[in-house]
């Protein structure tokens, strides 16, 4: 039976790389972690590959994370691009009916994105990928307000273009084209130059952040 450390022994303490209980005289501490000379080498050769530290939540990759939102993104959007496209070869869609298909399939969306988080911090783009999205500054399983706020966060602003897209003007429907496309890629952006959490804006705006459990 593995002793806790709390229950090792006086003078005693535990490499938290190879878990292994030395004297305290043995260990030292680098960026916070206290290891032996054999764990000194390990983690060493961790920061240098930029690998998760013991006791850290694993950051997914880029890759990992996308394929998440495209499989979710195929999964809400293939039912309404078929029916805008049945709609659209029919020719009964006109500006004010893309409109109320956009804003219909916005709010699937919201509410699709927020349930699923809130009940386990999974969508089913993440369960393939085996991502959660959790409280940054614990890594605990967020609130139901907090993933329908993140949720809305996210794609809320598809609403605009909707409400745009409704009134029919070229003018408006261009304008709420560049704001929602520019936070789009700020967005995007954010998540990319986040090294050490990988934290879009919506995450760093509803305080969570998105980690890979193998």
């Amino acid at each position: 039976m593995t002793m806790n450390d709390t229950q090792l022994p006086p003078g005693m303490a535990r490499c938290s790389v190879t878990g292994q209980v030395l004297p305290e005289d043995e260990l030292v501490t680098i960026q916070g972690q206290r290891v032996s000379a054999e764990g000194k080498a390990i983690l060493l050769d961790r920061l240098r590959s930029g690998e998760t530290m013991p006791g850290e939540l694993e950051k997914p990759t880029v890759m990992r994370r996308f394929g998440a939102i495209f499989l979710d993104a195929l999964i809400i959007g293939l039912p309404f691009a078929v029916i805008g496209g049945v709609m659209g070869a029919s020719g009964n869609l006109d500006l004010v009916q893309n409109g109320i298909l956009t804003f219909i399939s916005t709010a699937v969306t919201v509410i699709y994105f927020g349930a699923m988080h809130a009940r386990n911090g999974q969508t089913l783009g993440k369960m393939a990928a085996k991502l959660y999205v959790v409280k940054n500054s614990d890594g605990s399983k967020i609130s139901t307000g907090t993933a329908y706020l993140r949720s809305l966060v996210y794609g809320g602003l598809s609403f605009l273009s909707a409400f745009a897209e409704m009134t029919g003007a070229p003018v408006i429907i261009g304008v709420a084209a560049i704001i929602v496309g520019i936070w789009g890629i700020a967005n995007v952006l954010f998540a990319l130059f986040d090294r050490d959490r990988q934290r879009a804006l919506h995450d760093r705006i509803t305080g969570t952040r998105v980690i890979h459990k193998p």
